[in-house]
């Protein structure tokens, strides 16, 4: 998450290392169980939130 989203933290704190704990139980959760499928739902997670820069904490 750091190389992929270098400044993810700057609008949320927290934001890669709760992703990143979250991501085993919700990518379980969600059907996604390959790391294919996986890597697919980060890129457009990541494109649809500017890298964790467009991303607000409400």
């Amino acid at each position: 998450m750091r190389r992929l989203w270098p400044q993810g933290d700057s609008r949320v704190p927290g934001l890669q290392s709760g992703m990143v704990q979250s991501s085993e139980a919700v990518f379980a959760r969600s059907g996604i169980t390959t790391p294919l499928f996986a890597s697919r739902v980060v890129a457009q997670i990541s494109h649809e939130c500017g890298a964790g820069r467009d991303v607000v904490d409400i």
